[in-house]
């Protein structure tokens, strides 16, 4: 049995593999920190994937990336169910293979 790989090793590769392939695509943070002044400041939109990617012509790609055991939240299925919505490809993907074939088999 292989070991399970870390959600930010699956992120590493799947970026790895866009760049590679010279896919443009940005990472999409999302979180909070408190500032200097003990201020609560949050970033991004919750539940929003973790790569944005422009694979082919015209369309959009959004790659939520988790590892093996990873589960999607509430906010994350939602996110899902908008993006889908507006007619743009949604994947959870574990590995950069998923990836890749997903690129593959759209752009055929």
């Amino acid at each position: 049995m292989k070991p399970s790989r870390s959600e930010a090793d699956v992120l590493r590769s799947i970026r790895e593999a866009l760049k590679a392939l010279g896919i443009f695509h940005l990472r999409m943070n999302t979180g909070g920190f408190r500032d200097s002044h003990g201020q609560y400041v949050q970033f991004g939109t919750p539940g929003c994937a973790d790569i944005l990617a422009f694979p082919w012509s015209g369309k959009v790609l959004w790659i939520e990336v988790k590892s093996s055991t990873g589960k999607m939240s509430k906010d994350q299925e939602l996110f899902q169910s908008i993006v889908e919505t507006h007619g743009h490809t949604y994947l959870l993907a574990r590995s950069a293979e998923e990836v890749v074939k997903e690129i593959t088999v759209e752009a055929a």
